[in-house]
């Protein structure tokens, strides 16, 4: 019959175990003793530098980015013209003419005349765009419309004046210049003209009566919205005459995506824009307001 073995010493060595792995679980620091610690690397001393004033990190970021390139003027999605109707003012006899048309021209008046701001007010009552149209001084030695703006104004005047005429219309959208072909080309002259426009949300026009006009230059330096003509719809009276100048605003505007025309107070001018409807119609361009185009110039 086999000798049973004694089971003490194996519950010993169990009890040690045991015992051993609740000391290392008290105190796993003696694990660290049998691995060698790993060398440090030596760092050098960072130095902490002060944080950069608001204006140099402006300057760093400038410089990351470049020269910044501006996008092209836009154009509007569908090709647009504009109609001014100048010399407004001396009578209302055609303003039932152009009420007539149902189409957005913008009306451009004379101050200092006798119905200017009767007519300024049927414009707006019946829904049109109104600009002041500035009488400024020509090269030519011609009559001149009461209180022409010229060179030979000084500053104060010429400020004073334009306050006047706007004061006389009403309110407005816009200022477009009446002859000026000598006033137009004085910079310093059109600076003191456009410099009363800020803060009154104006745009100007330059109707571009001479070659060596700075209007619309001067404008855009001193940060006012600015358009130039394109076409005169009626230098000539003539029905065909004026229809050909209105196919030529529809062809630029194609061209373009826009185009200014300027014509003036005059039945046979209403009648052929009336007349030229359909073909603005074929040609897809709309009719506007100019202060809608302004933009685009």
């Amino acid at each position: 019959m086999a000798k049973e073995r004694n089971p003490l010493p194996f519950l010993i060595i169990i009890a040690l175990i045991l015992w051993l792995g609740l000391y290392v679980l008290k105190n796993p620091e003696i694990i660290n003793c049998f691995y060698s610690a790993k060398p440090q690397k030596h760092r050098p001393a960072q130095t902490v530098s002060p944080p950069s004033s608001p204006k140099h990190r402006l300057g760093e970021s400038l410089a990351r980015i470049g020269k910044t390139t501006f996008p092209p003027i836009s154009r509007p999605e569908k090709p647009q013209a504009a109609i001014i109707l100048d010399d407004f003012g001396y009578d209302i006899k055609n303003m039932e003419r152009v009420r007539e048309l149902y189409l957005p021209v913008t009306i451009s008046v004379l101050p200092n005349l006798e119905s200017s701001r009767q007519v300024a007010d049927l414009a707006r009552a019946a829904g049109f765009e109104v600009m002041l149209h500035l009488p400024m001084s020509p090269l030519k030695n011609i009559r001149l419309e009461k209180k022409t703006v010229s060179p030979e104004m000084s500053a104060a005047e010429v400020r004073q004046q334009v306050e006047k005429d706007l004061a006389l219309i009403g309110p407005v959208s816009g200022v477009n210049n009446h002859m000026g072909s000598l006033a137009t080309a004085d910079p310093k002259l059109m600076k003191e003209v456009l410099s009363g426009f800020k803060g009154k949300n104006l745009f100007f026009v330059d109707s571009i009566t001479g070659p060596n006009s700075v209007a619309f230059q001067t404008a855009r330096e001193l940060g006012i919205d600015a358009a130039q003509r394109d076409v005169f719809l009626d230098n000539e009276s003539k029905p065909e005459y004026i229809k050909g100048q209105i196919r030529e605003l529809i062809q630029k505007a194609l061209k373009n995506g826009r185009a200014i025309g300027i014509g003036h107070d005059r039945p046979e001018t209403i009648t052929v824009i009336k007349e030229m409807l359909p073909e603005f119609e074929k040609a897809g361009v709309s009719l506007v307001p100019v202060s809608r185009l302004v933009k685009y110039y």
